[in-house]
């Protein structure tokens, strides 16, 4: 029209056009690497189970399969397993198999470990590896369940929430020739729906003081006895907590089991407590038997128990009042150990206050030398990750946060962290958070390989650098495993976590996302920056 054309912002934008009446919508996750799969033919593949029958794509012709893969090392995966279970109960006259594929232990612990979780169906081992690959398996438990078309028709992965309402829609869907609703169409029953336990406010170690109240607990001995507060009111009480891994425990047992003689007649109760990392009870109940304690023996799952005793290290033994108050805590297989108990259960029997000379105390919160690094600037470092990548000081600018997870190959509260740290790099790595888990050496050296397998059959897809020297652990004080340091892209330690925390996930998501959003707290906004 030969017209000068309006400026920008003279040009008037359509109401159903503003991006205020736009609604905001969450972006999609990303396909995990097995959800690519649906859809597409299973890979070919060839397995024995512990039986010795072939299972293959031939021999599964024609019928619906559910592979399983799991690790004995994943705490996840063995939560998950009798889940799969009550499925193949319902499922398995209709005609489904069910296999589960696992690894991260000897053949004989692995078929131990699902005998002992109740599982009845098909076991194939693989510690090789060799066939999750072929279903793009990168962490566990991951499920692929292959249709009567030999596709694979539905991937679940992880021990998710709606599992058996997922898995019942799926699999009524295949076995009657239809297609599986999307994942987000699949309602969820209320009655299968998990209420999230009560939060419970647990001491940290150190707490548990002198005359003070016992933390409320409860237990069950191998004889089927209550442990708690309440059972034990009115007793004296003798807890010897105790790992039997330890050198100084399988020495101090022998003399408590002479103390339980002289005292067991004047109605104190000697209760030995053994630490136990799940499928290693037995081994307790015969270690404590050979050691001849004729006392009562309870299994302490995840040293649960002794985590509310403020227990430190083993052996730890807690005598409490029978007014249920904490009398006297004696630490280690100390030389005295006789003449001790001997008055403090003395003056407790006798209704009268422990002489001074007898009284054990707690033994002080360990200091954590990385947890006084928090707010200061990250020291000079530098390593390269085992995909060649270049880490150092120079990198932490391009991410608004940096995870550096130090942890040791056999540590085993790294193992039982890391599926918990898996969950939220899964969610905050596409944010532009980066995380690499640090491989330390902590007593034993690892090959590079074993360590690499290690980690991958906890579960944990973490970008990993073997640390053999522990150059870059001393550096940032890392001096137990796992010990976690968030680094903000100014360079910054923001935070320090130690330990295998239950709610690790939550904590680091609330880290991260002070970290992400528009200020650190203690420091400046941060911009950031486009990884391209």
């Amino acid at each position: 029209a030969g017209k000068p054309i309006p400026a920008v912002e003279k040009i008037a934008q359509k109401p159903a056009e503003k991006a205020a009446d736009k609604p905001t919508e969450k972006p999609a996750r990303p396909k995990r690497p097995a959800e690519e799969m649906v859809g597409q033919p299973a890979p070919t593949f060839t397995m024995t189970t512990v039986d010795g029958e072939t299972l293959s794509n031939e021999t599964l012709a024609g019928a619906v399969t559910v592979l399983d893969f799991f690790s004995k090392r994943c705490g996840h995966c063995m939560r998950q397993i009798p889940r799969v279970e009550e499925m193949r109960k319902k499922y398995a006259d209709k005609g489904v198999r069910f296999v589960a594929v696992g690894g991260g232990g000897t053949d004989q612990e692995l078929k131990d470990k699902v005998k002992e979780l109740g599982f009845q169906g098909d076991l194939v081992i693989d510690n090789e590896r060799k066939v999750g690959p072929l279903f793009k398996v990168r962490g566990v438990p991951s499920m692929a369940i292959i249709g009567k078309t030999g596709k694979v028709e539905a991937v679940n992965v992880g021990n998710i929430q709606d599992l058996e309402t997922r898995m019942t829609t799926q699999l009524e869907a295949m076995l009657a020739g239809k297609p599986i609703p999307a994942v987000e169409k699949i309602a969820q029953k209320p009655a299968e729906k998990r209420q999230p336990p009560p939060t419970q406010k647990k001491p940290t170690p150190g707490q548990i003081a002198l005359g003070k109240a016992a933390p409320k607990f409860a237990g069950t001995t191998i004889d089927g006895k209550a442990i708690s507060n309440e059972a034990l009111a009115g007793t004296v009480t003798v807890l010897d907590f105790f790992s039997k891994g330890c050198g100084h425990c399988m020495k101090q047992i022998p003399r408590v089991e002479q103390i339980r003689q002289t005292y067991v007649d004047k109605g104190v109760r000697f209760v030995a407590v053994g630490a136990s990392r799940g499928g290693d009870e037995e081994a307790i109940k015969e270690k404590v038997q050979t050691l001849a304690f004729q006392g009562e023996l309870m299994i302490d799952g995840g040293s649960s128990i002794a985590r509310l005793f403020g227990v430190r290290g083993f052996p730890t033994m807690v005598v409490l009042g029978k007014d249920g108050t904490v009398q006297s805590v004696n630490v280690g297989n100390i030389k005295d150990l006789e003449t001790k108990v001997t008055g403090q259960l003395d003056a407790l029997v006798a209704g009268e206050p422990i002489p001074a000379q007898y009284v054990g105390k707690p033994r002080p919160p360990r200091k954590r030398p990385a947890l006084e690094m928090v707010g200061k600037a990250a020291p000079t470092f530098s390593f390269t990750t085992l995909d060649g990548k270049e880490v150092s000081n120079a990198d932490l600018g391009n991410h608004p946060a940096t995870v550096l997870n130090f942890v040791a190959p056999n540590c085993g509260y790294c193992k039982r962290a890391l599926p918990n740290v898996e969950k939220v790099r899964a969610e905050y790595e596409q944010k532009g958070v980066r995380f690499i888990n640090v491989a330390q050496t902590m007593r034993k050296e690892y090959a590079t390989d074993e360590v690499v397998k290690i980690f991958t059959d906890v579960g944990s897809n973490l970008e990993l650098a073997h640390d053999k020297s522990n150059t870059v652990g001393q550096a940032f004080k890392a001096t137990s495993f796992p010990t976690m340091v968030v680094v903000d892209q100014t360079g910054k330690i923001q935070h320090v976590n130690i330990g295998a925390k239950a709610n690790l996930d939550t904590l680091l998501k609330g880290q991260l996302d002070a970290l992400i959003g528009a200020e650190a707290p203690g420091g400046p906004t941060i911009n950031v920056k486009k990884i391209e």
